[in-house]
């Protein structure tokens, strides 16, 4: 049936990013959208997961005003699913804060970056991991921006995040090397 249709594209769409196969990875998320939109309209979760990765492949090509078209698109449909703040949004405006980053938009990103980080700790505050890289890239951010005193508290924040990360592999003294601080 068309829902199983559906996830087989979802999953191939997956499986082709995971591979580096990314055309065939775009096309897969296109079909599974466009059975997914026919059969659940926007509000459904899967639909939003493969806009989010078409928006990820499109970034990581470089394709900044794509990715950001995307991603605006995501954090719409995101809110409407999970409603305004949660860790999907926050994932949501992490993404609208590089691209508008990537395209030289500082204080959009700034704004964006903040907001995200402000409901990450909020909703997933466990998450250490991700918490400690949305520093990090505020810290690249401030860097770039120009506004020194900023850019070493969110270094440290970001290294306080990953120093709590059970899952690295890492000590603290491996942390400096997590940060860019050569950006």
């Amino acid at each position: 049936d068309d829902s199983k249709r559906s996830m087989y594209f979802y999953c191939k769409g997956n499986l082709s990013y995971m591979e580096g196969n990314l055309d065939s990875a775009l096309n897969a998320y296109g079909s599974a959208i466009a059975i997914r939109q026919r059969l659940f309209g926007e509000k459904d979760e899967i639909y939003y997961k493969c806009f989010a990765n078409s928006g990820n492949i499109y970034f990581s090509r470089g394709n900044y005003r794509k990715s950001l078209e995307i991603y605006t698109k995501s954090y719409e449909l995101s809110k409407k699913l999970f409603g305004n703040e949660n860790a999907s949004v926050s994932k949501d405006l992490n993404n609208l804060a590089i691209s508008y980053e990537a395209l030289g938009d500082f204080e959009k990103a700034l704004n964006y970056q903040l907001s995200s980080i402000r409901m990450k700790e909020k909703y997933n505050s466990t998450n250490f991991l991700s918490i400690g890289q949305s520093y990090n890239n505020l810290a690249v951010l401030y860097n770039k921006m120009g506004r020194m005193t900023l850019v070493e508290a969110a270094y440290k924040a970001a290294s306080m995040y990953f120093s709590k990360d059970q899952t690295l592999e890492y000590g603290a003294d491996h942390f400096a090397s997590l940060c860019n601080l050569s950006e």
